[in-house]
C-alpha cells in the first residue's frame, strides 16, 4: 500500500518590498520649443506597495510512504513557506477523496503542526493537532518563515501492496478577499 502527497502548485514571487511600504517617485521633464527652453514639468507621486499573497508547499518525504493494511497514523511531511510580501495567516485543509487518481481513500485525515521545530512527527503532545481558526500558521514575508506540517492518515483494511492512496494538502490565505484567488493575485 502506498500513500502519496499531492500539493496544489503555486506560482508568483514577491519582489521583496514589504506590503504597505510607500515608494516615492519623481519625474522631471525639460524641453524646448523652437529652440527656447520651456518651463520644467515635474511630478511627485507616492505609490503604496500592495500585498502579494503567495505560498509554496514542498513535500519533505524522499519517496512515497509504503505501509501495511490496515495501519494507523501514517505520516506525510510538508513544508509551507510564505513567499508573498506581507505577514500572512494560512488556513489548511486535506482532501483524500480524489476521484480517479488513486486506488483507495486514506481514512481519518488530520494535520499536526511541528511544535518543536525538529521536522519529525513526535506525537500530539509535542506536535499539536491543527484546528482551523484556532492555530492557523502565521508566517513572515518573502520566504523568511516556514512551518512543517504532518498529514496523518489511517489505512483501511483489505488492501494489497500495489494499491495507492493520495492526500491533497490545501493552503489558503486568511486575508479577506484572498479566498478563491489564483496564485499571485495582488489585493488592495
Amino acid at each position: 500500500v502506498t500513500l502519496l502527497m499531492m500539493l496544489l502548485p503555486q506560482t508568483g514571487q514577491a519582489q521583496g518590498t514589504p506590503a504597505g511600504t510607500t515608494v516615492s517617485n519623481q519625474a522631471r521633464l525639460n524641453f524646448e520649443i523652437a529652440g527656447k527652453p520651456q518651463q520644467t514639468l515635474s511630478t511627485n507621486n507616492d505609490v503604496t506597495e500592495q500585498e502579494l499573497i503567495n505560498v509554496t508547499t514542498n513535500w519533505q518525504d524522499a519517496t512515497n510512504i509504503t505501509t501495511t493494511s490496515p495501519a494507523l497514523e501514517q505520516v506525510l511531511t510538508c513544508r509551507v513557506r510564505n513567499t508573498g510580501n506581507g505577514v500572512e495567516t494560512f488556513m489548511l485543509g486535506i482532501n483524500n477523496t480524489l476521484p480517479g487518481s488513486d486506488d483507495f481513500d486514506p481514512a481519518n485525515p488530520r494535520i499536526h503542526l511541528d511544535g518543536n521545530g525538529n521536522s519529525l512527527y513526535d506525537g500530539p503532545l509535542l506536535d499539536p493537532l491543527y484546528t482551523p481558526g484556532s492555530n492557523d500558521p502565521q508566517l513572515d514575508a518573502n520566504g523568511n518563515d516556514s512551518v512543517v506540517l504532518f498529514v496523518l492518515n489511517d489505512i483501511p483494511a483489505g488492501l494489497d501492496n500495489s494499491q495507492t492512496g493520495n492526500s491533497r494538502l490545501t493552503v489558503q490565505s486568511g486575508t479577506a478577499g484572498a479566498a478563491g484567488s489564483v496564485a499571485g493575485t495582488i489585493l488592495p
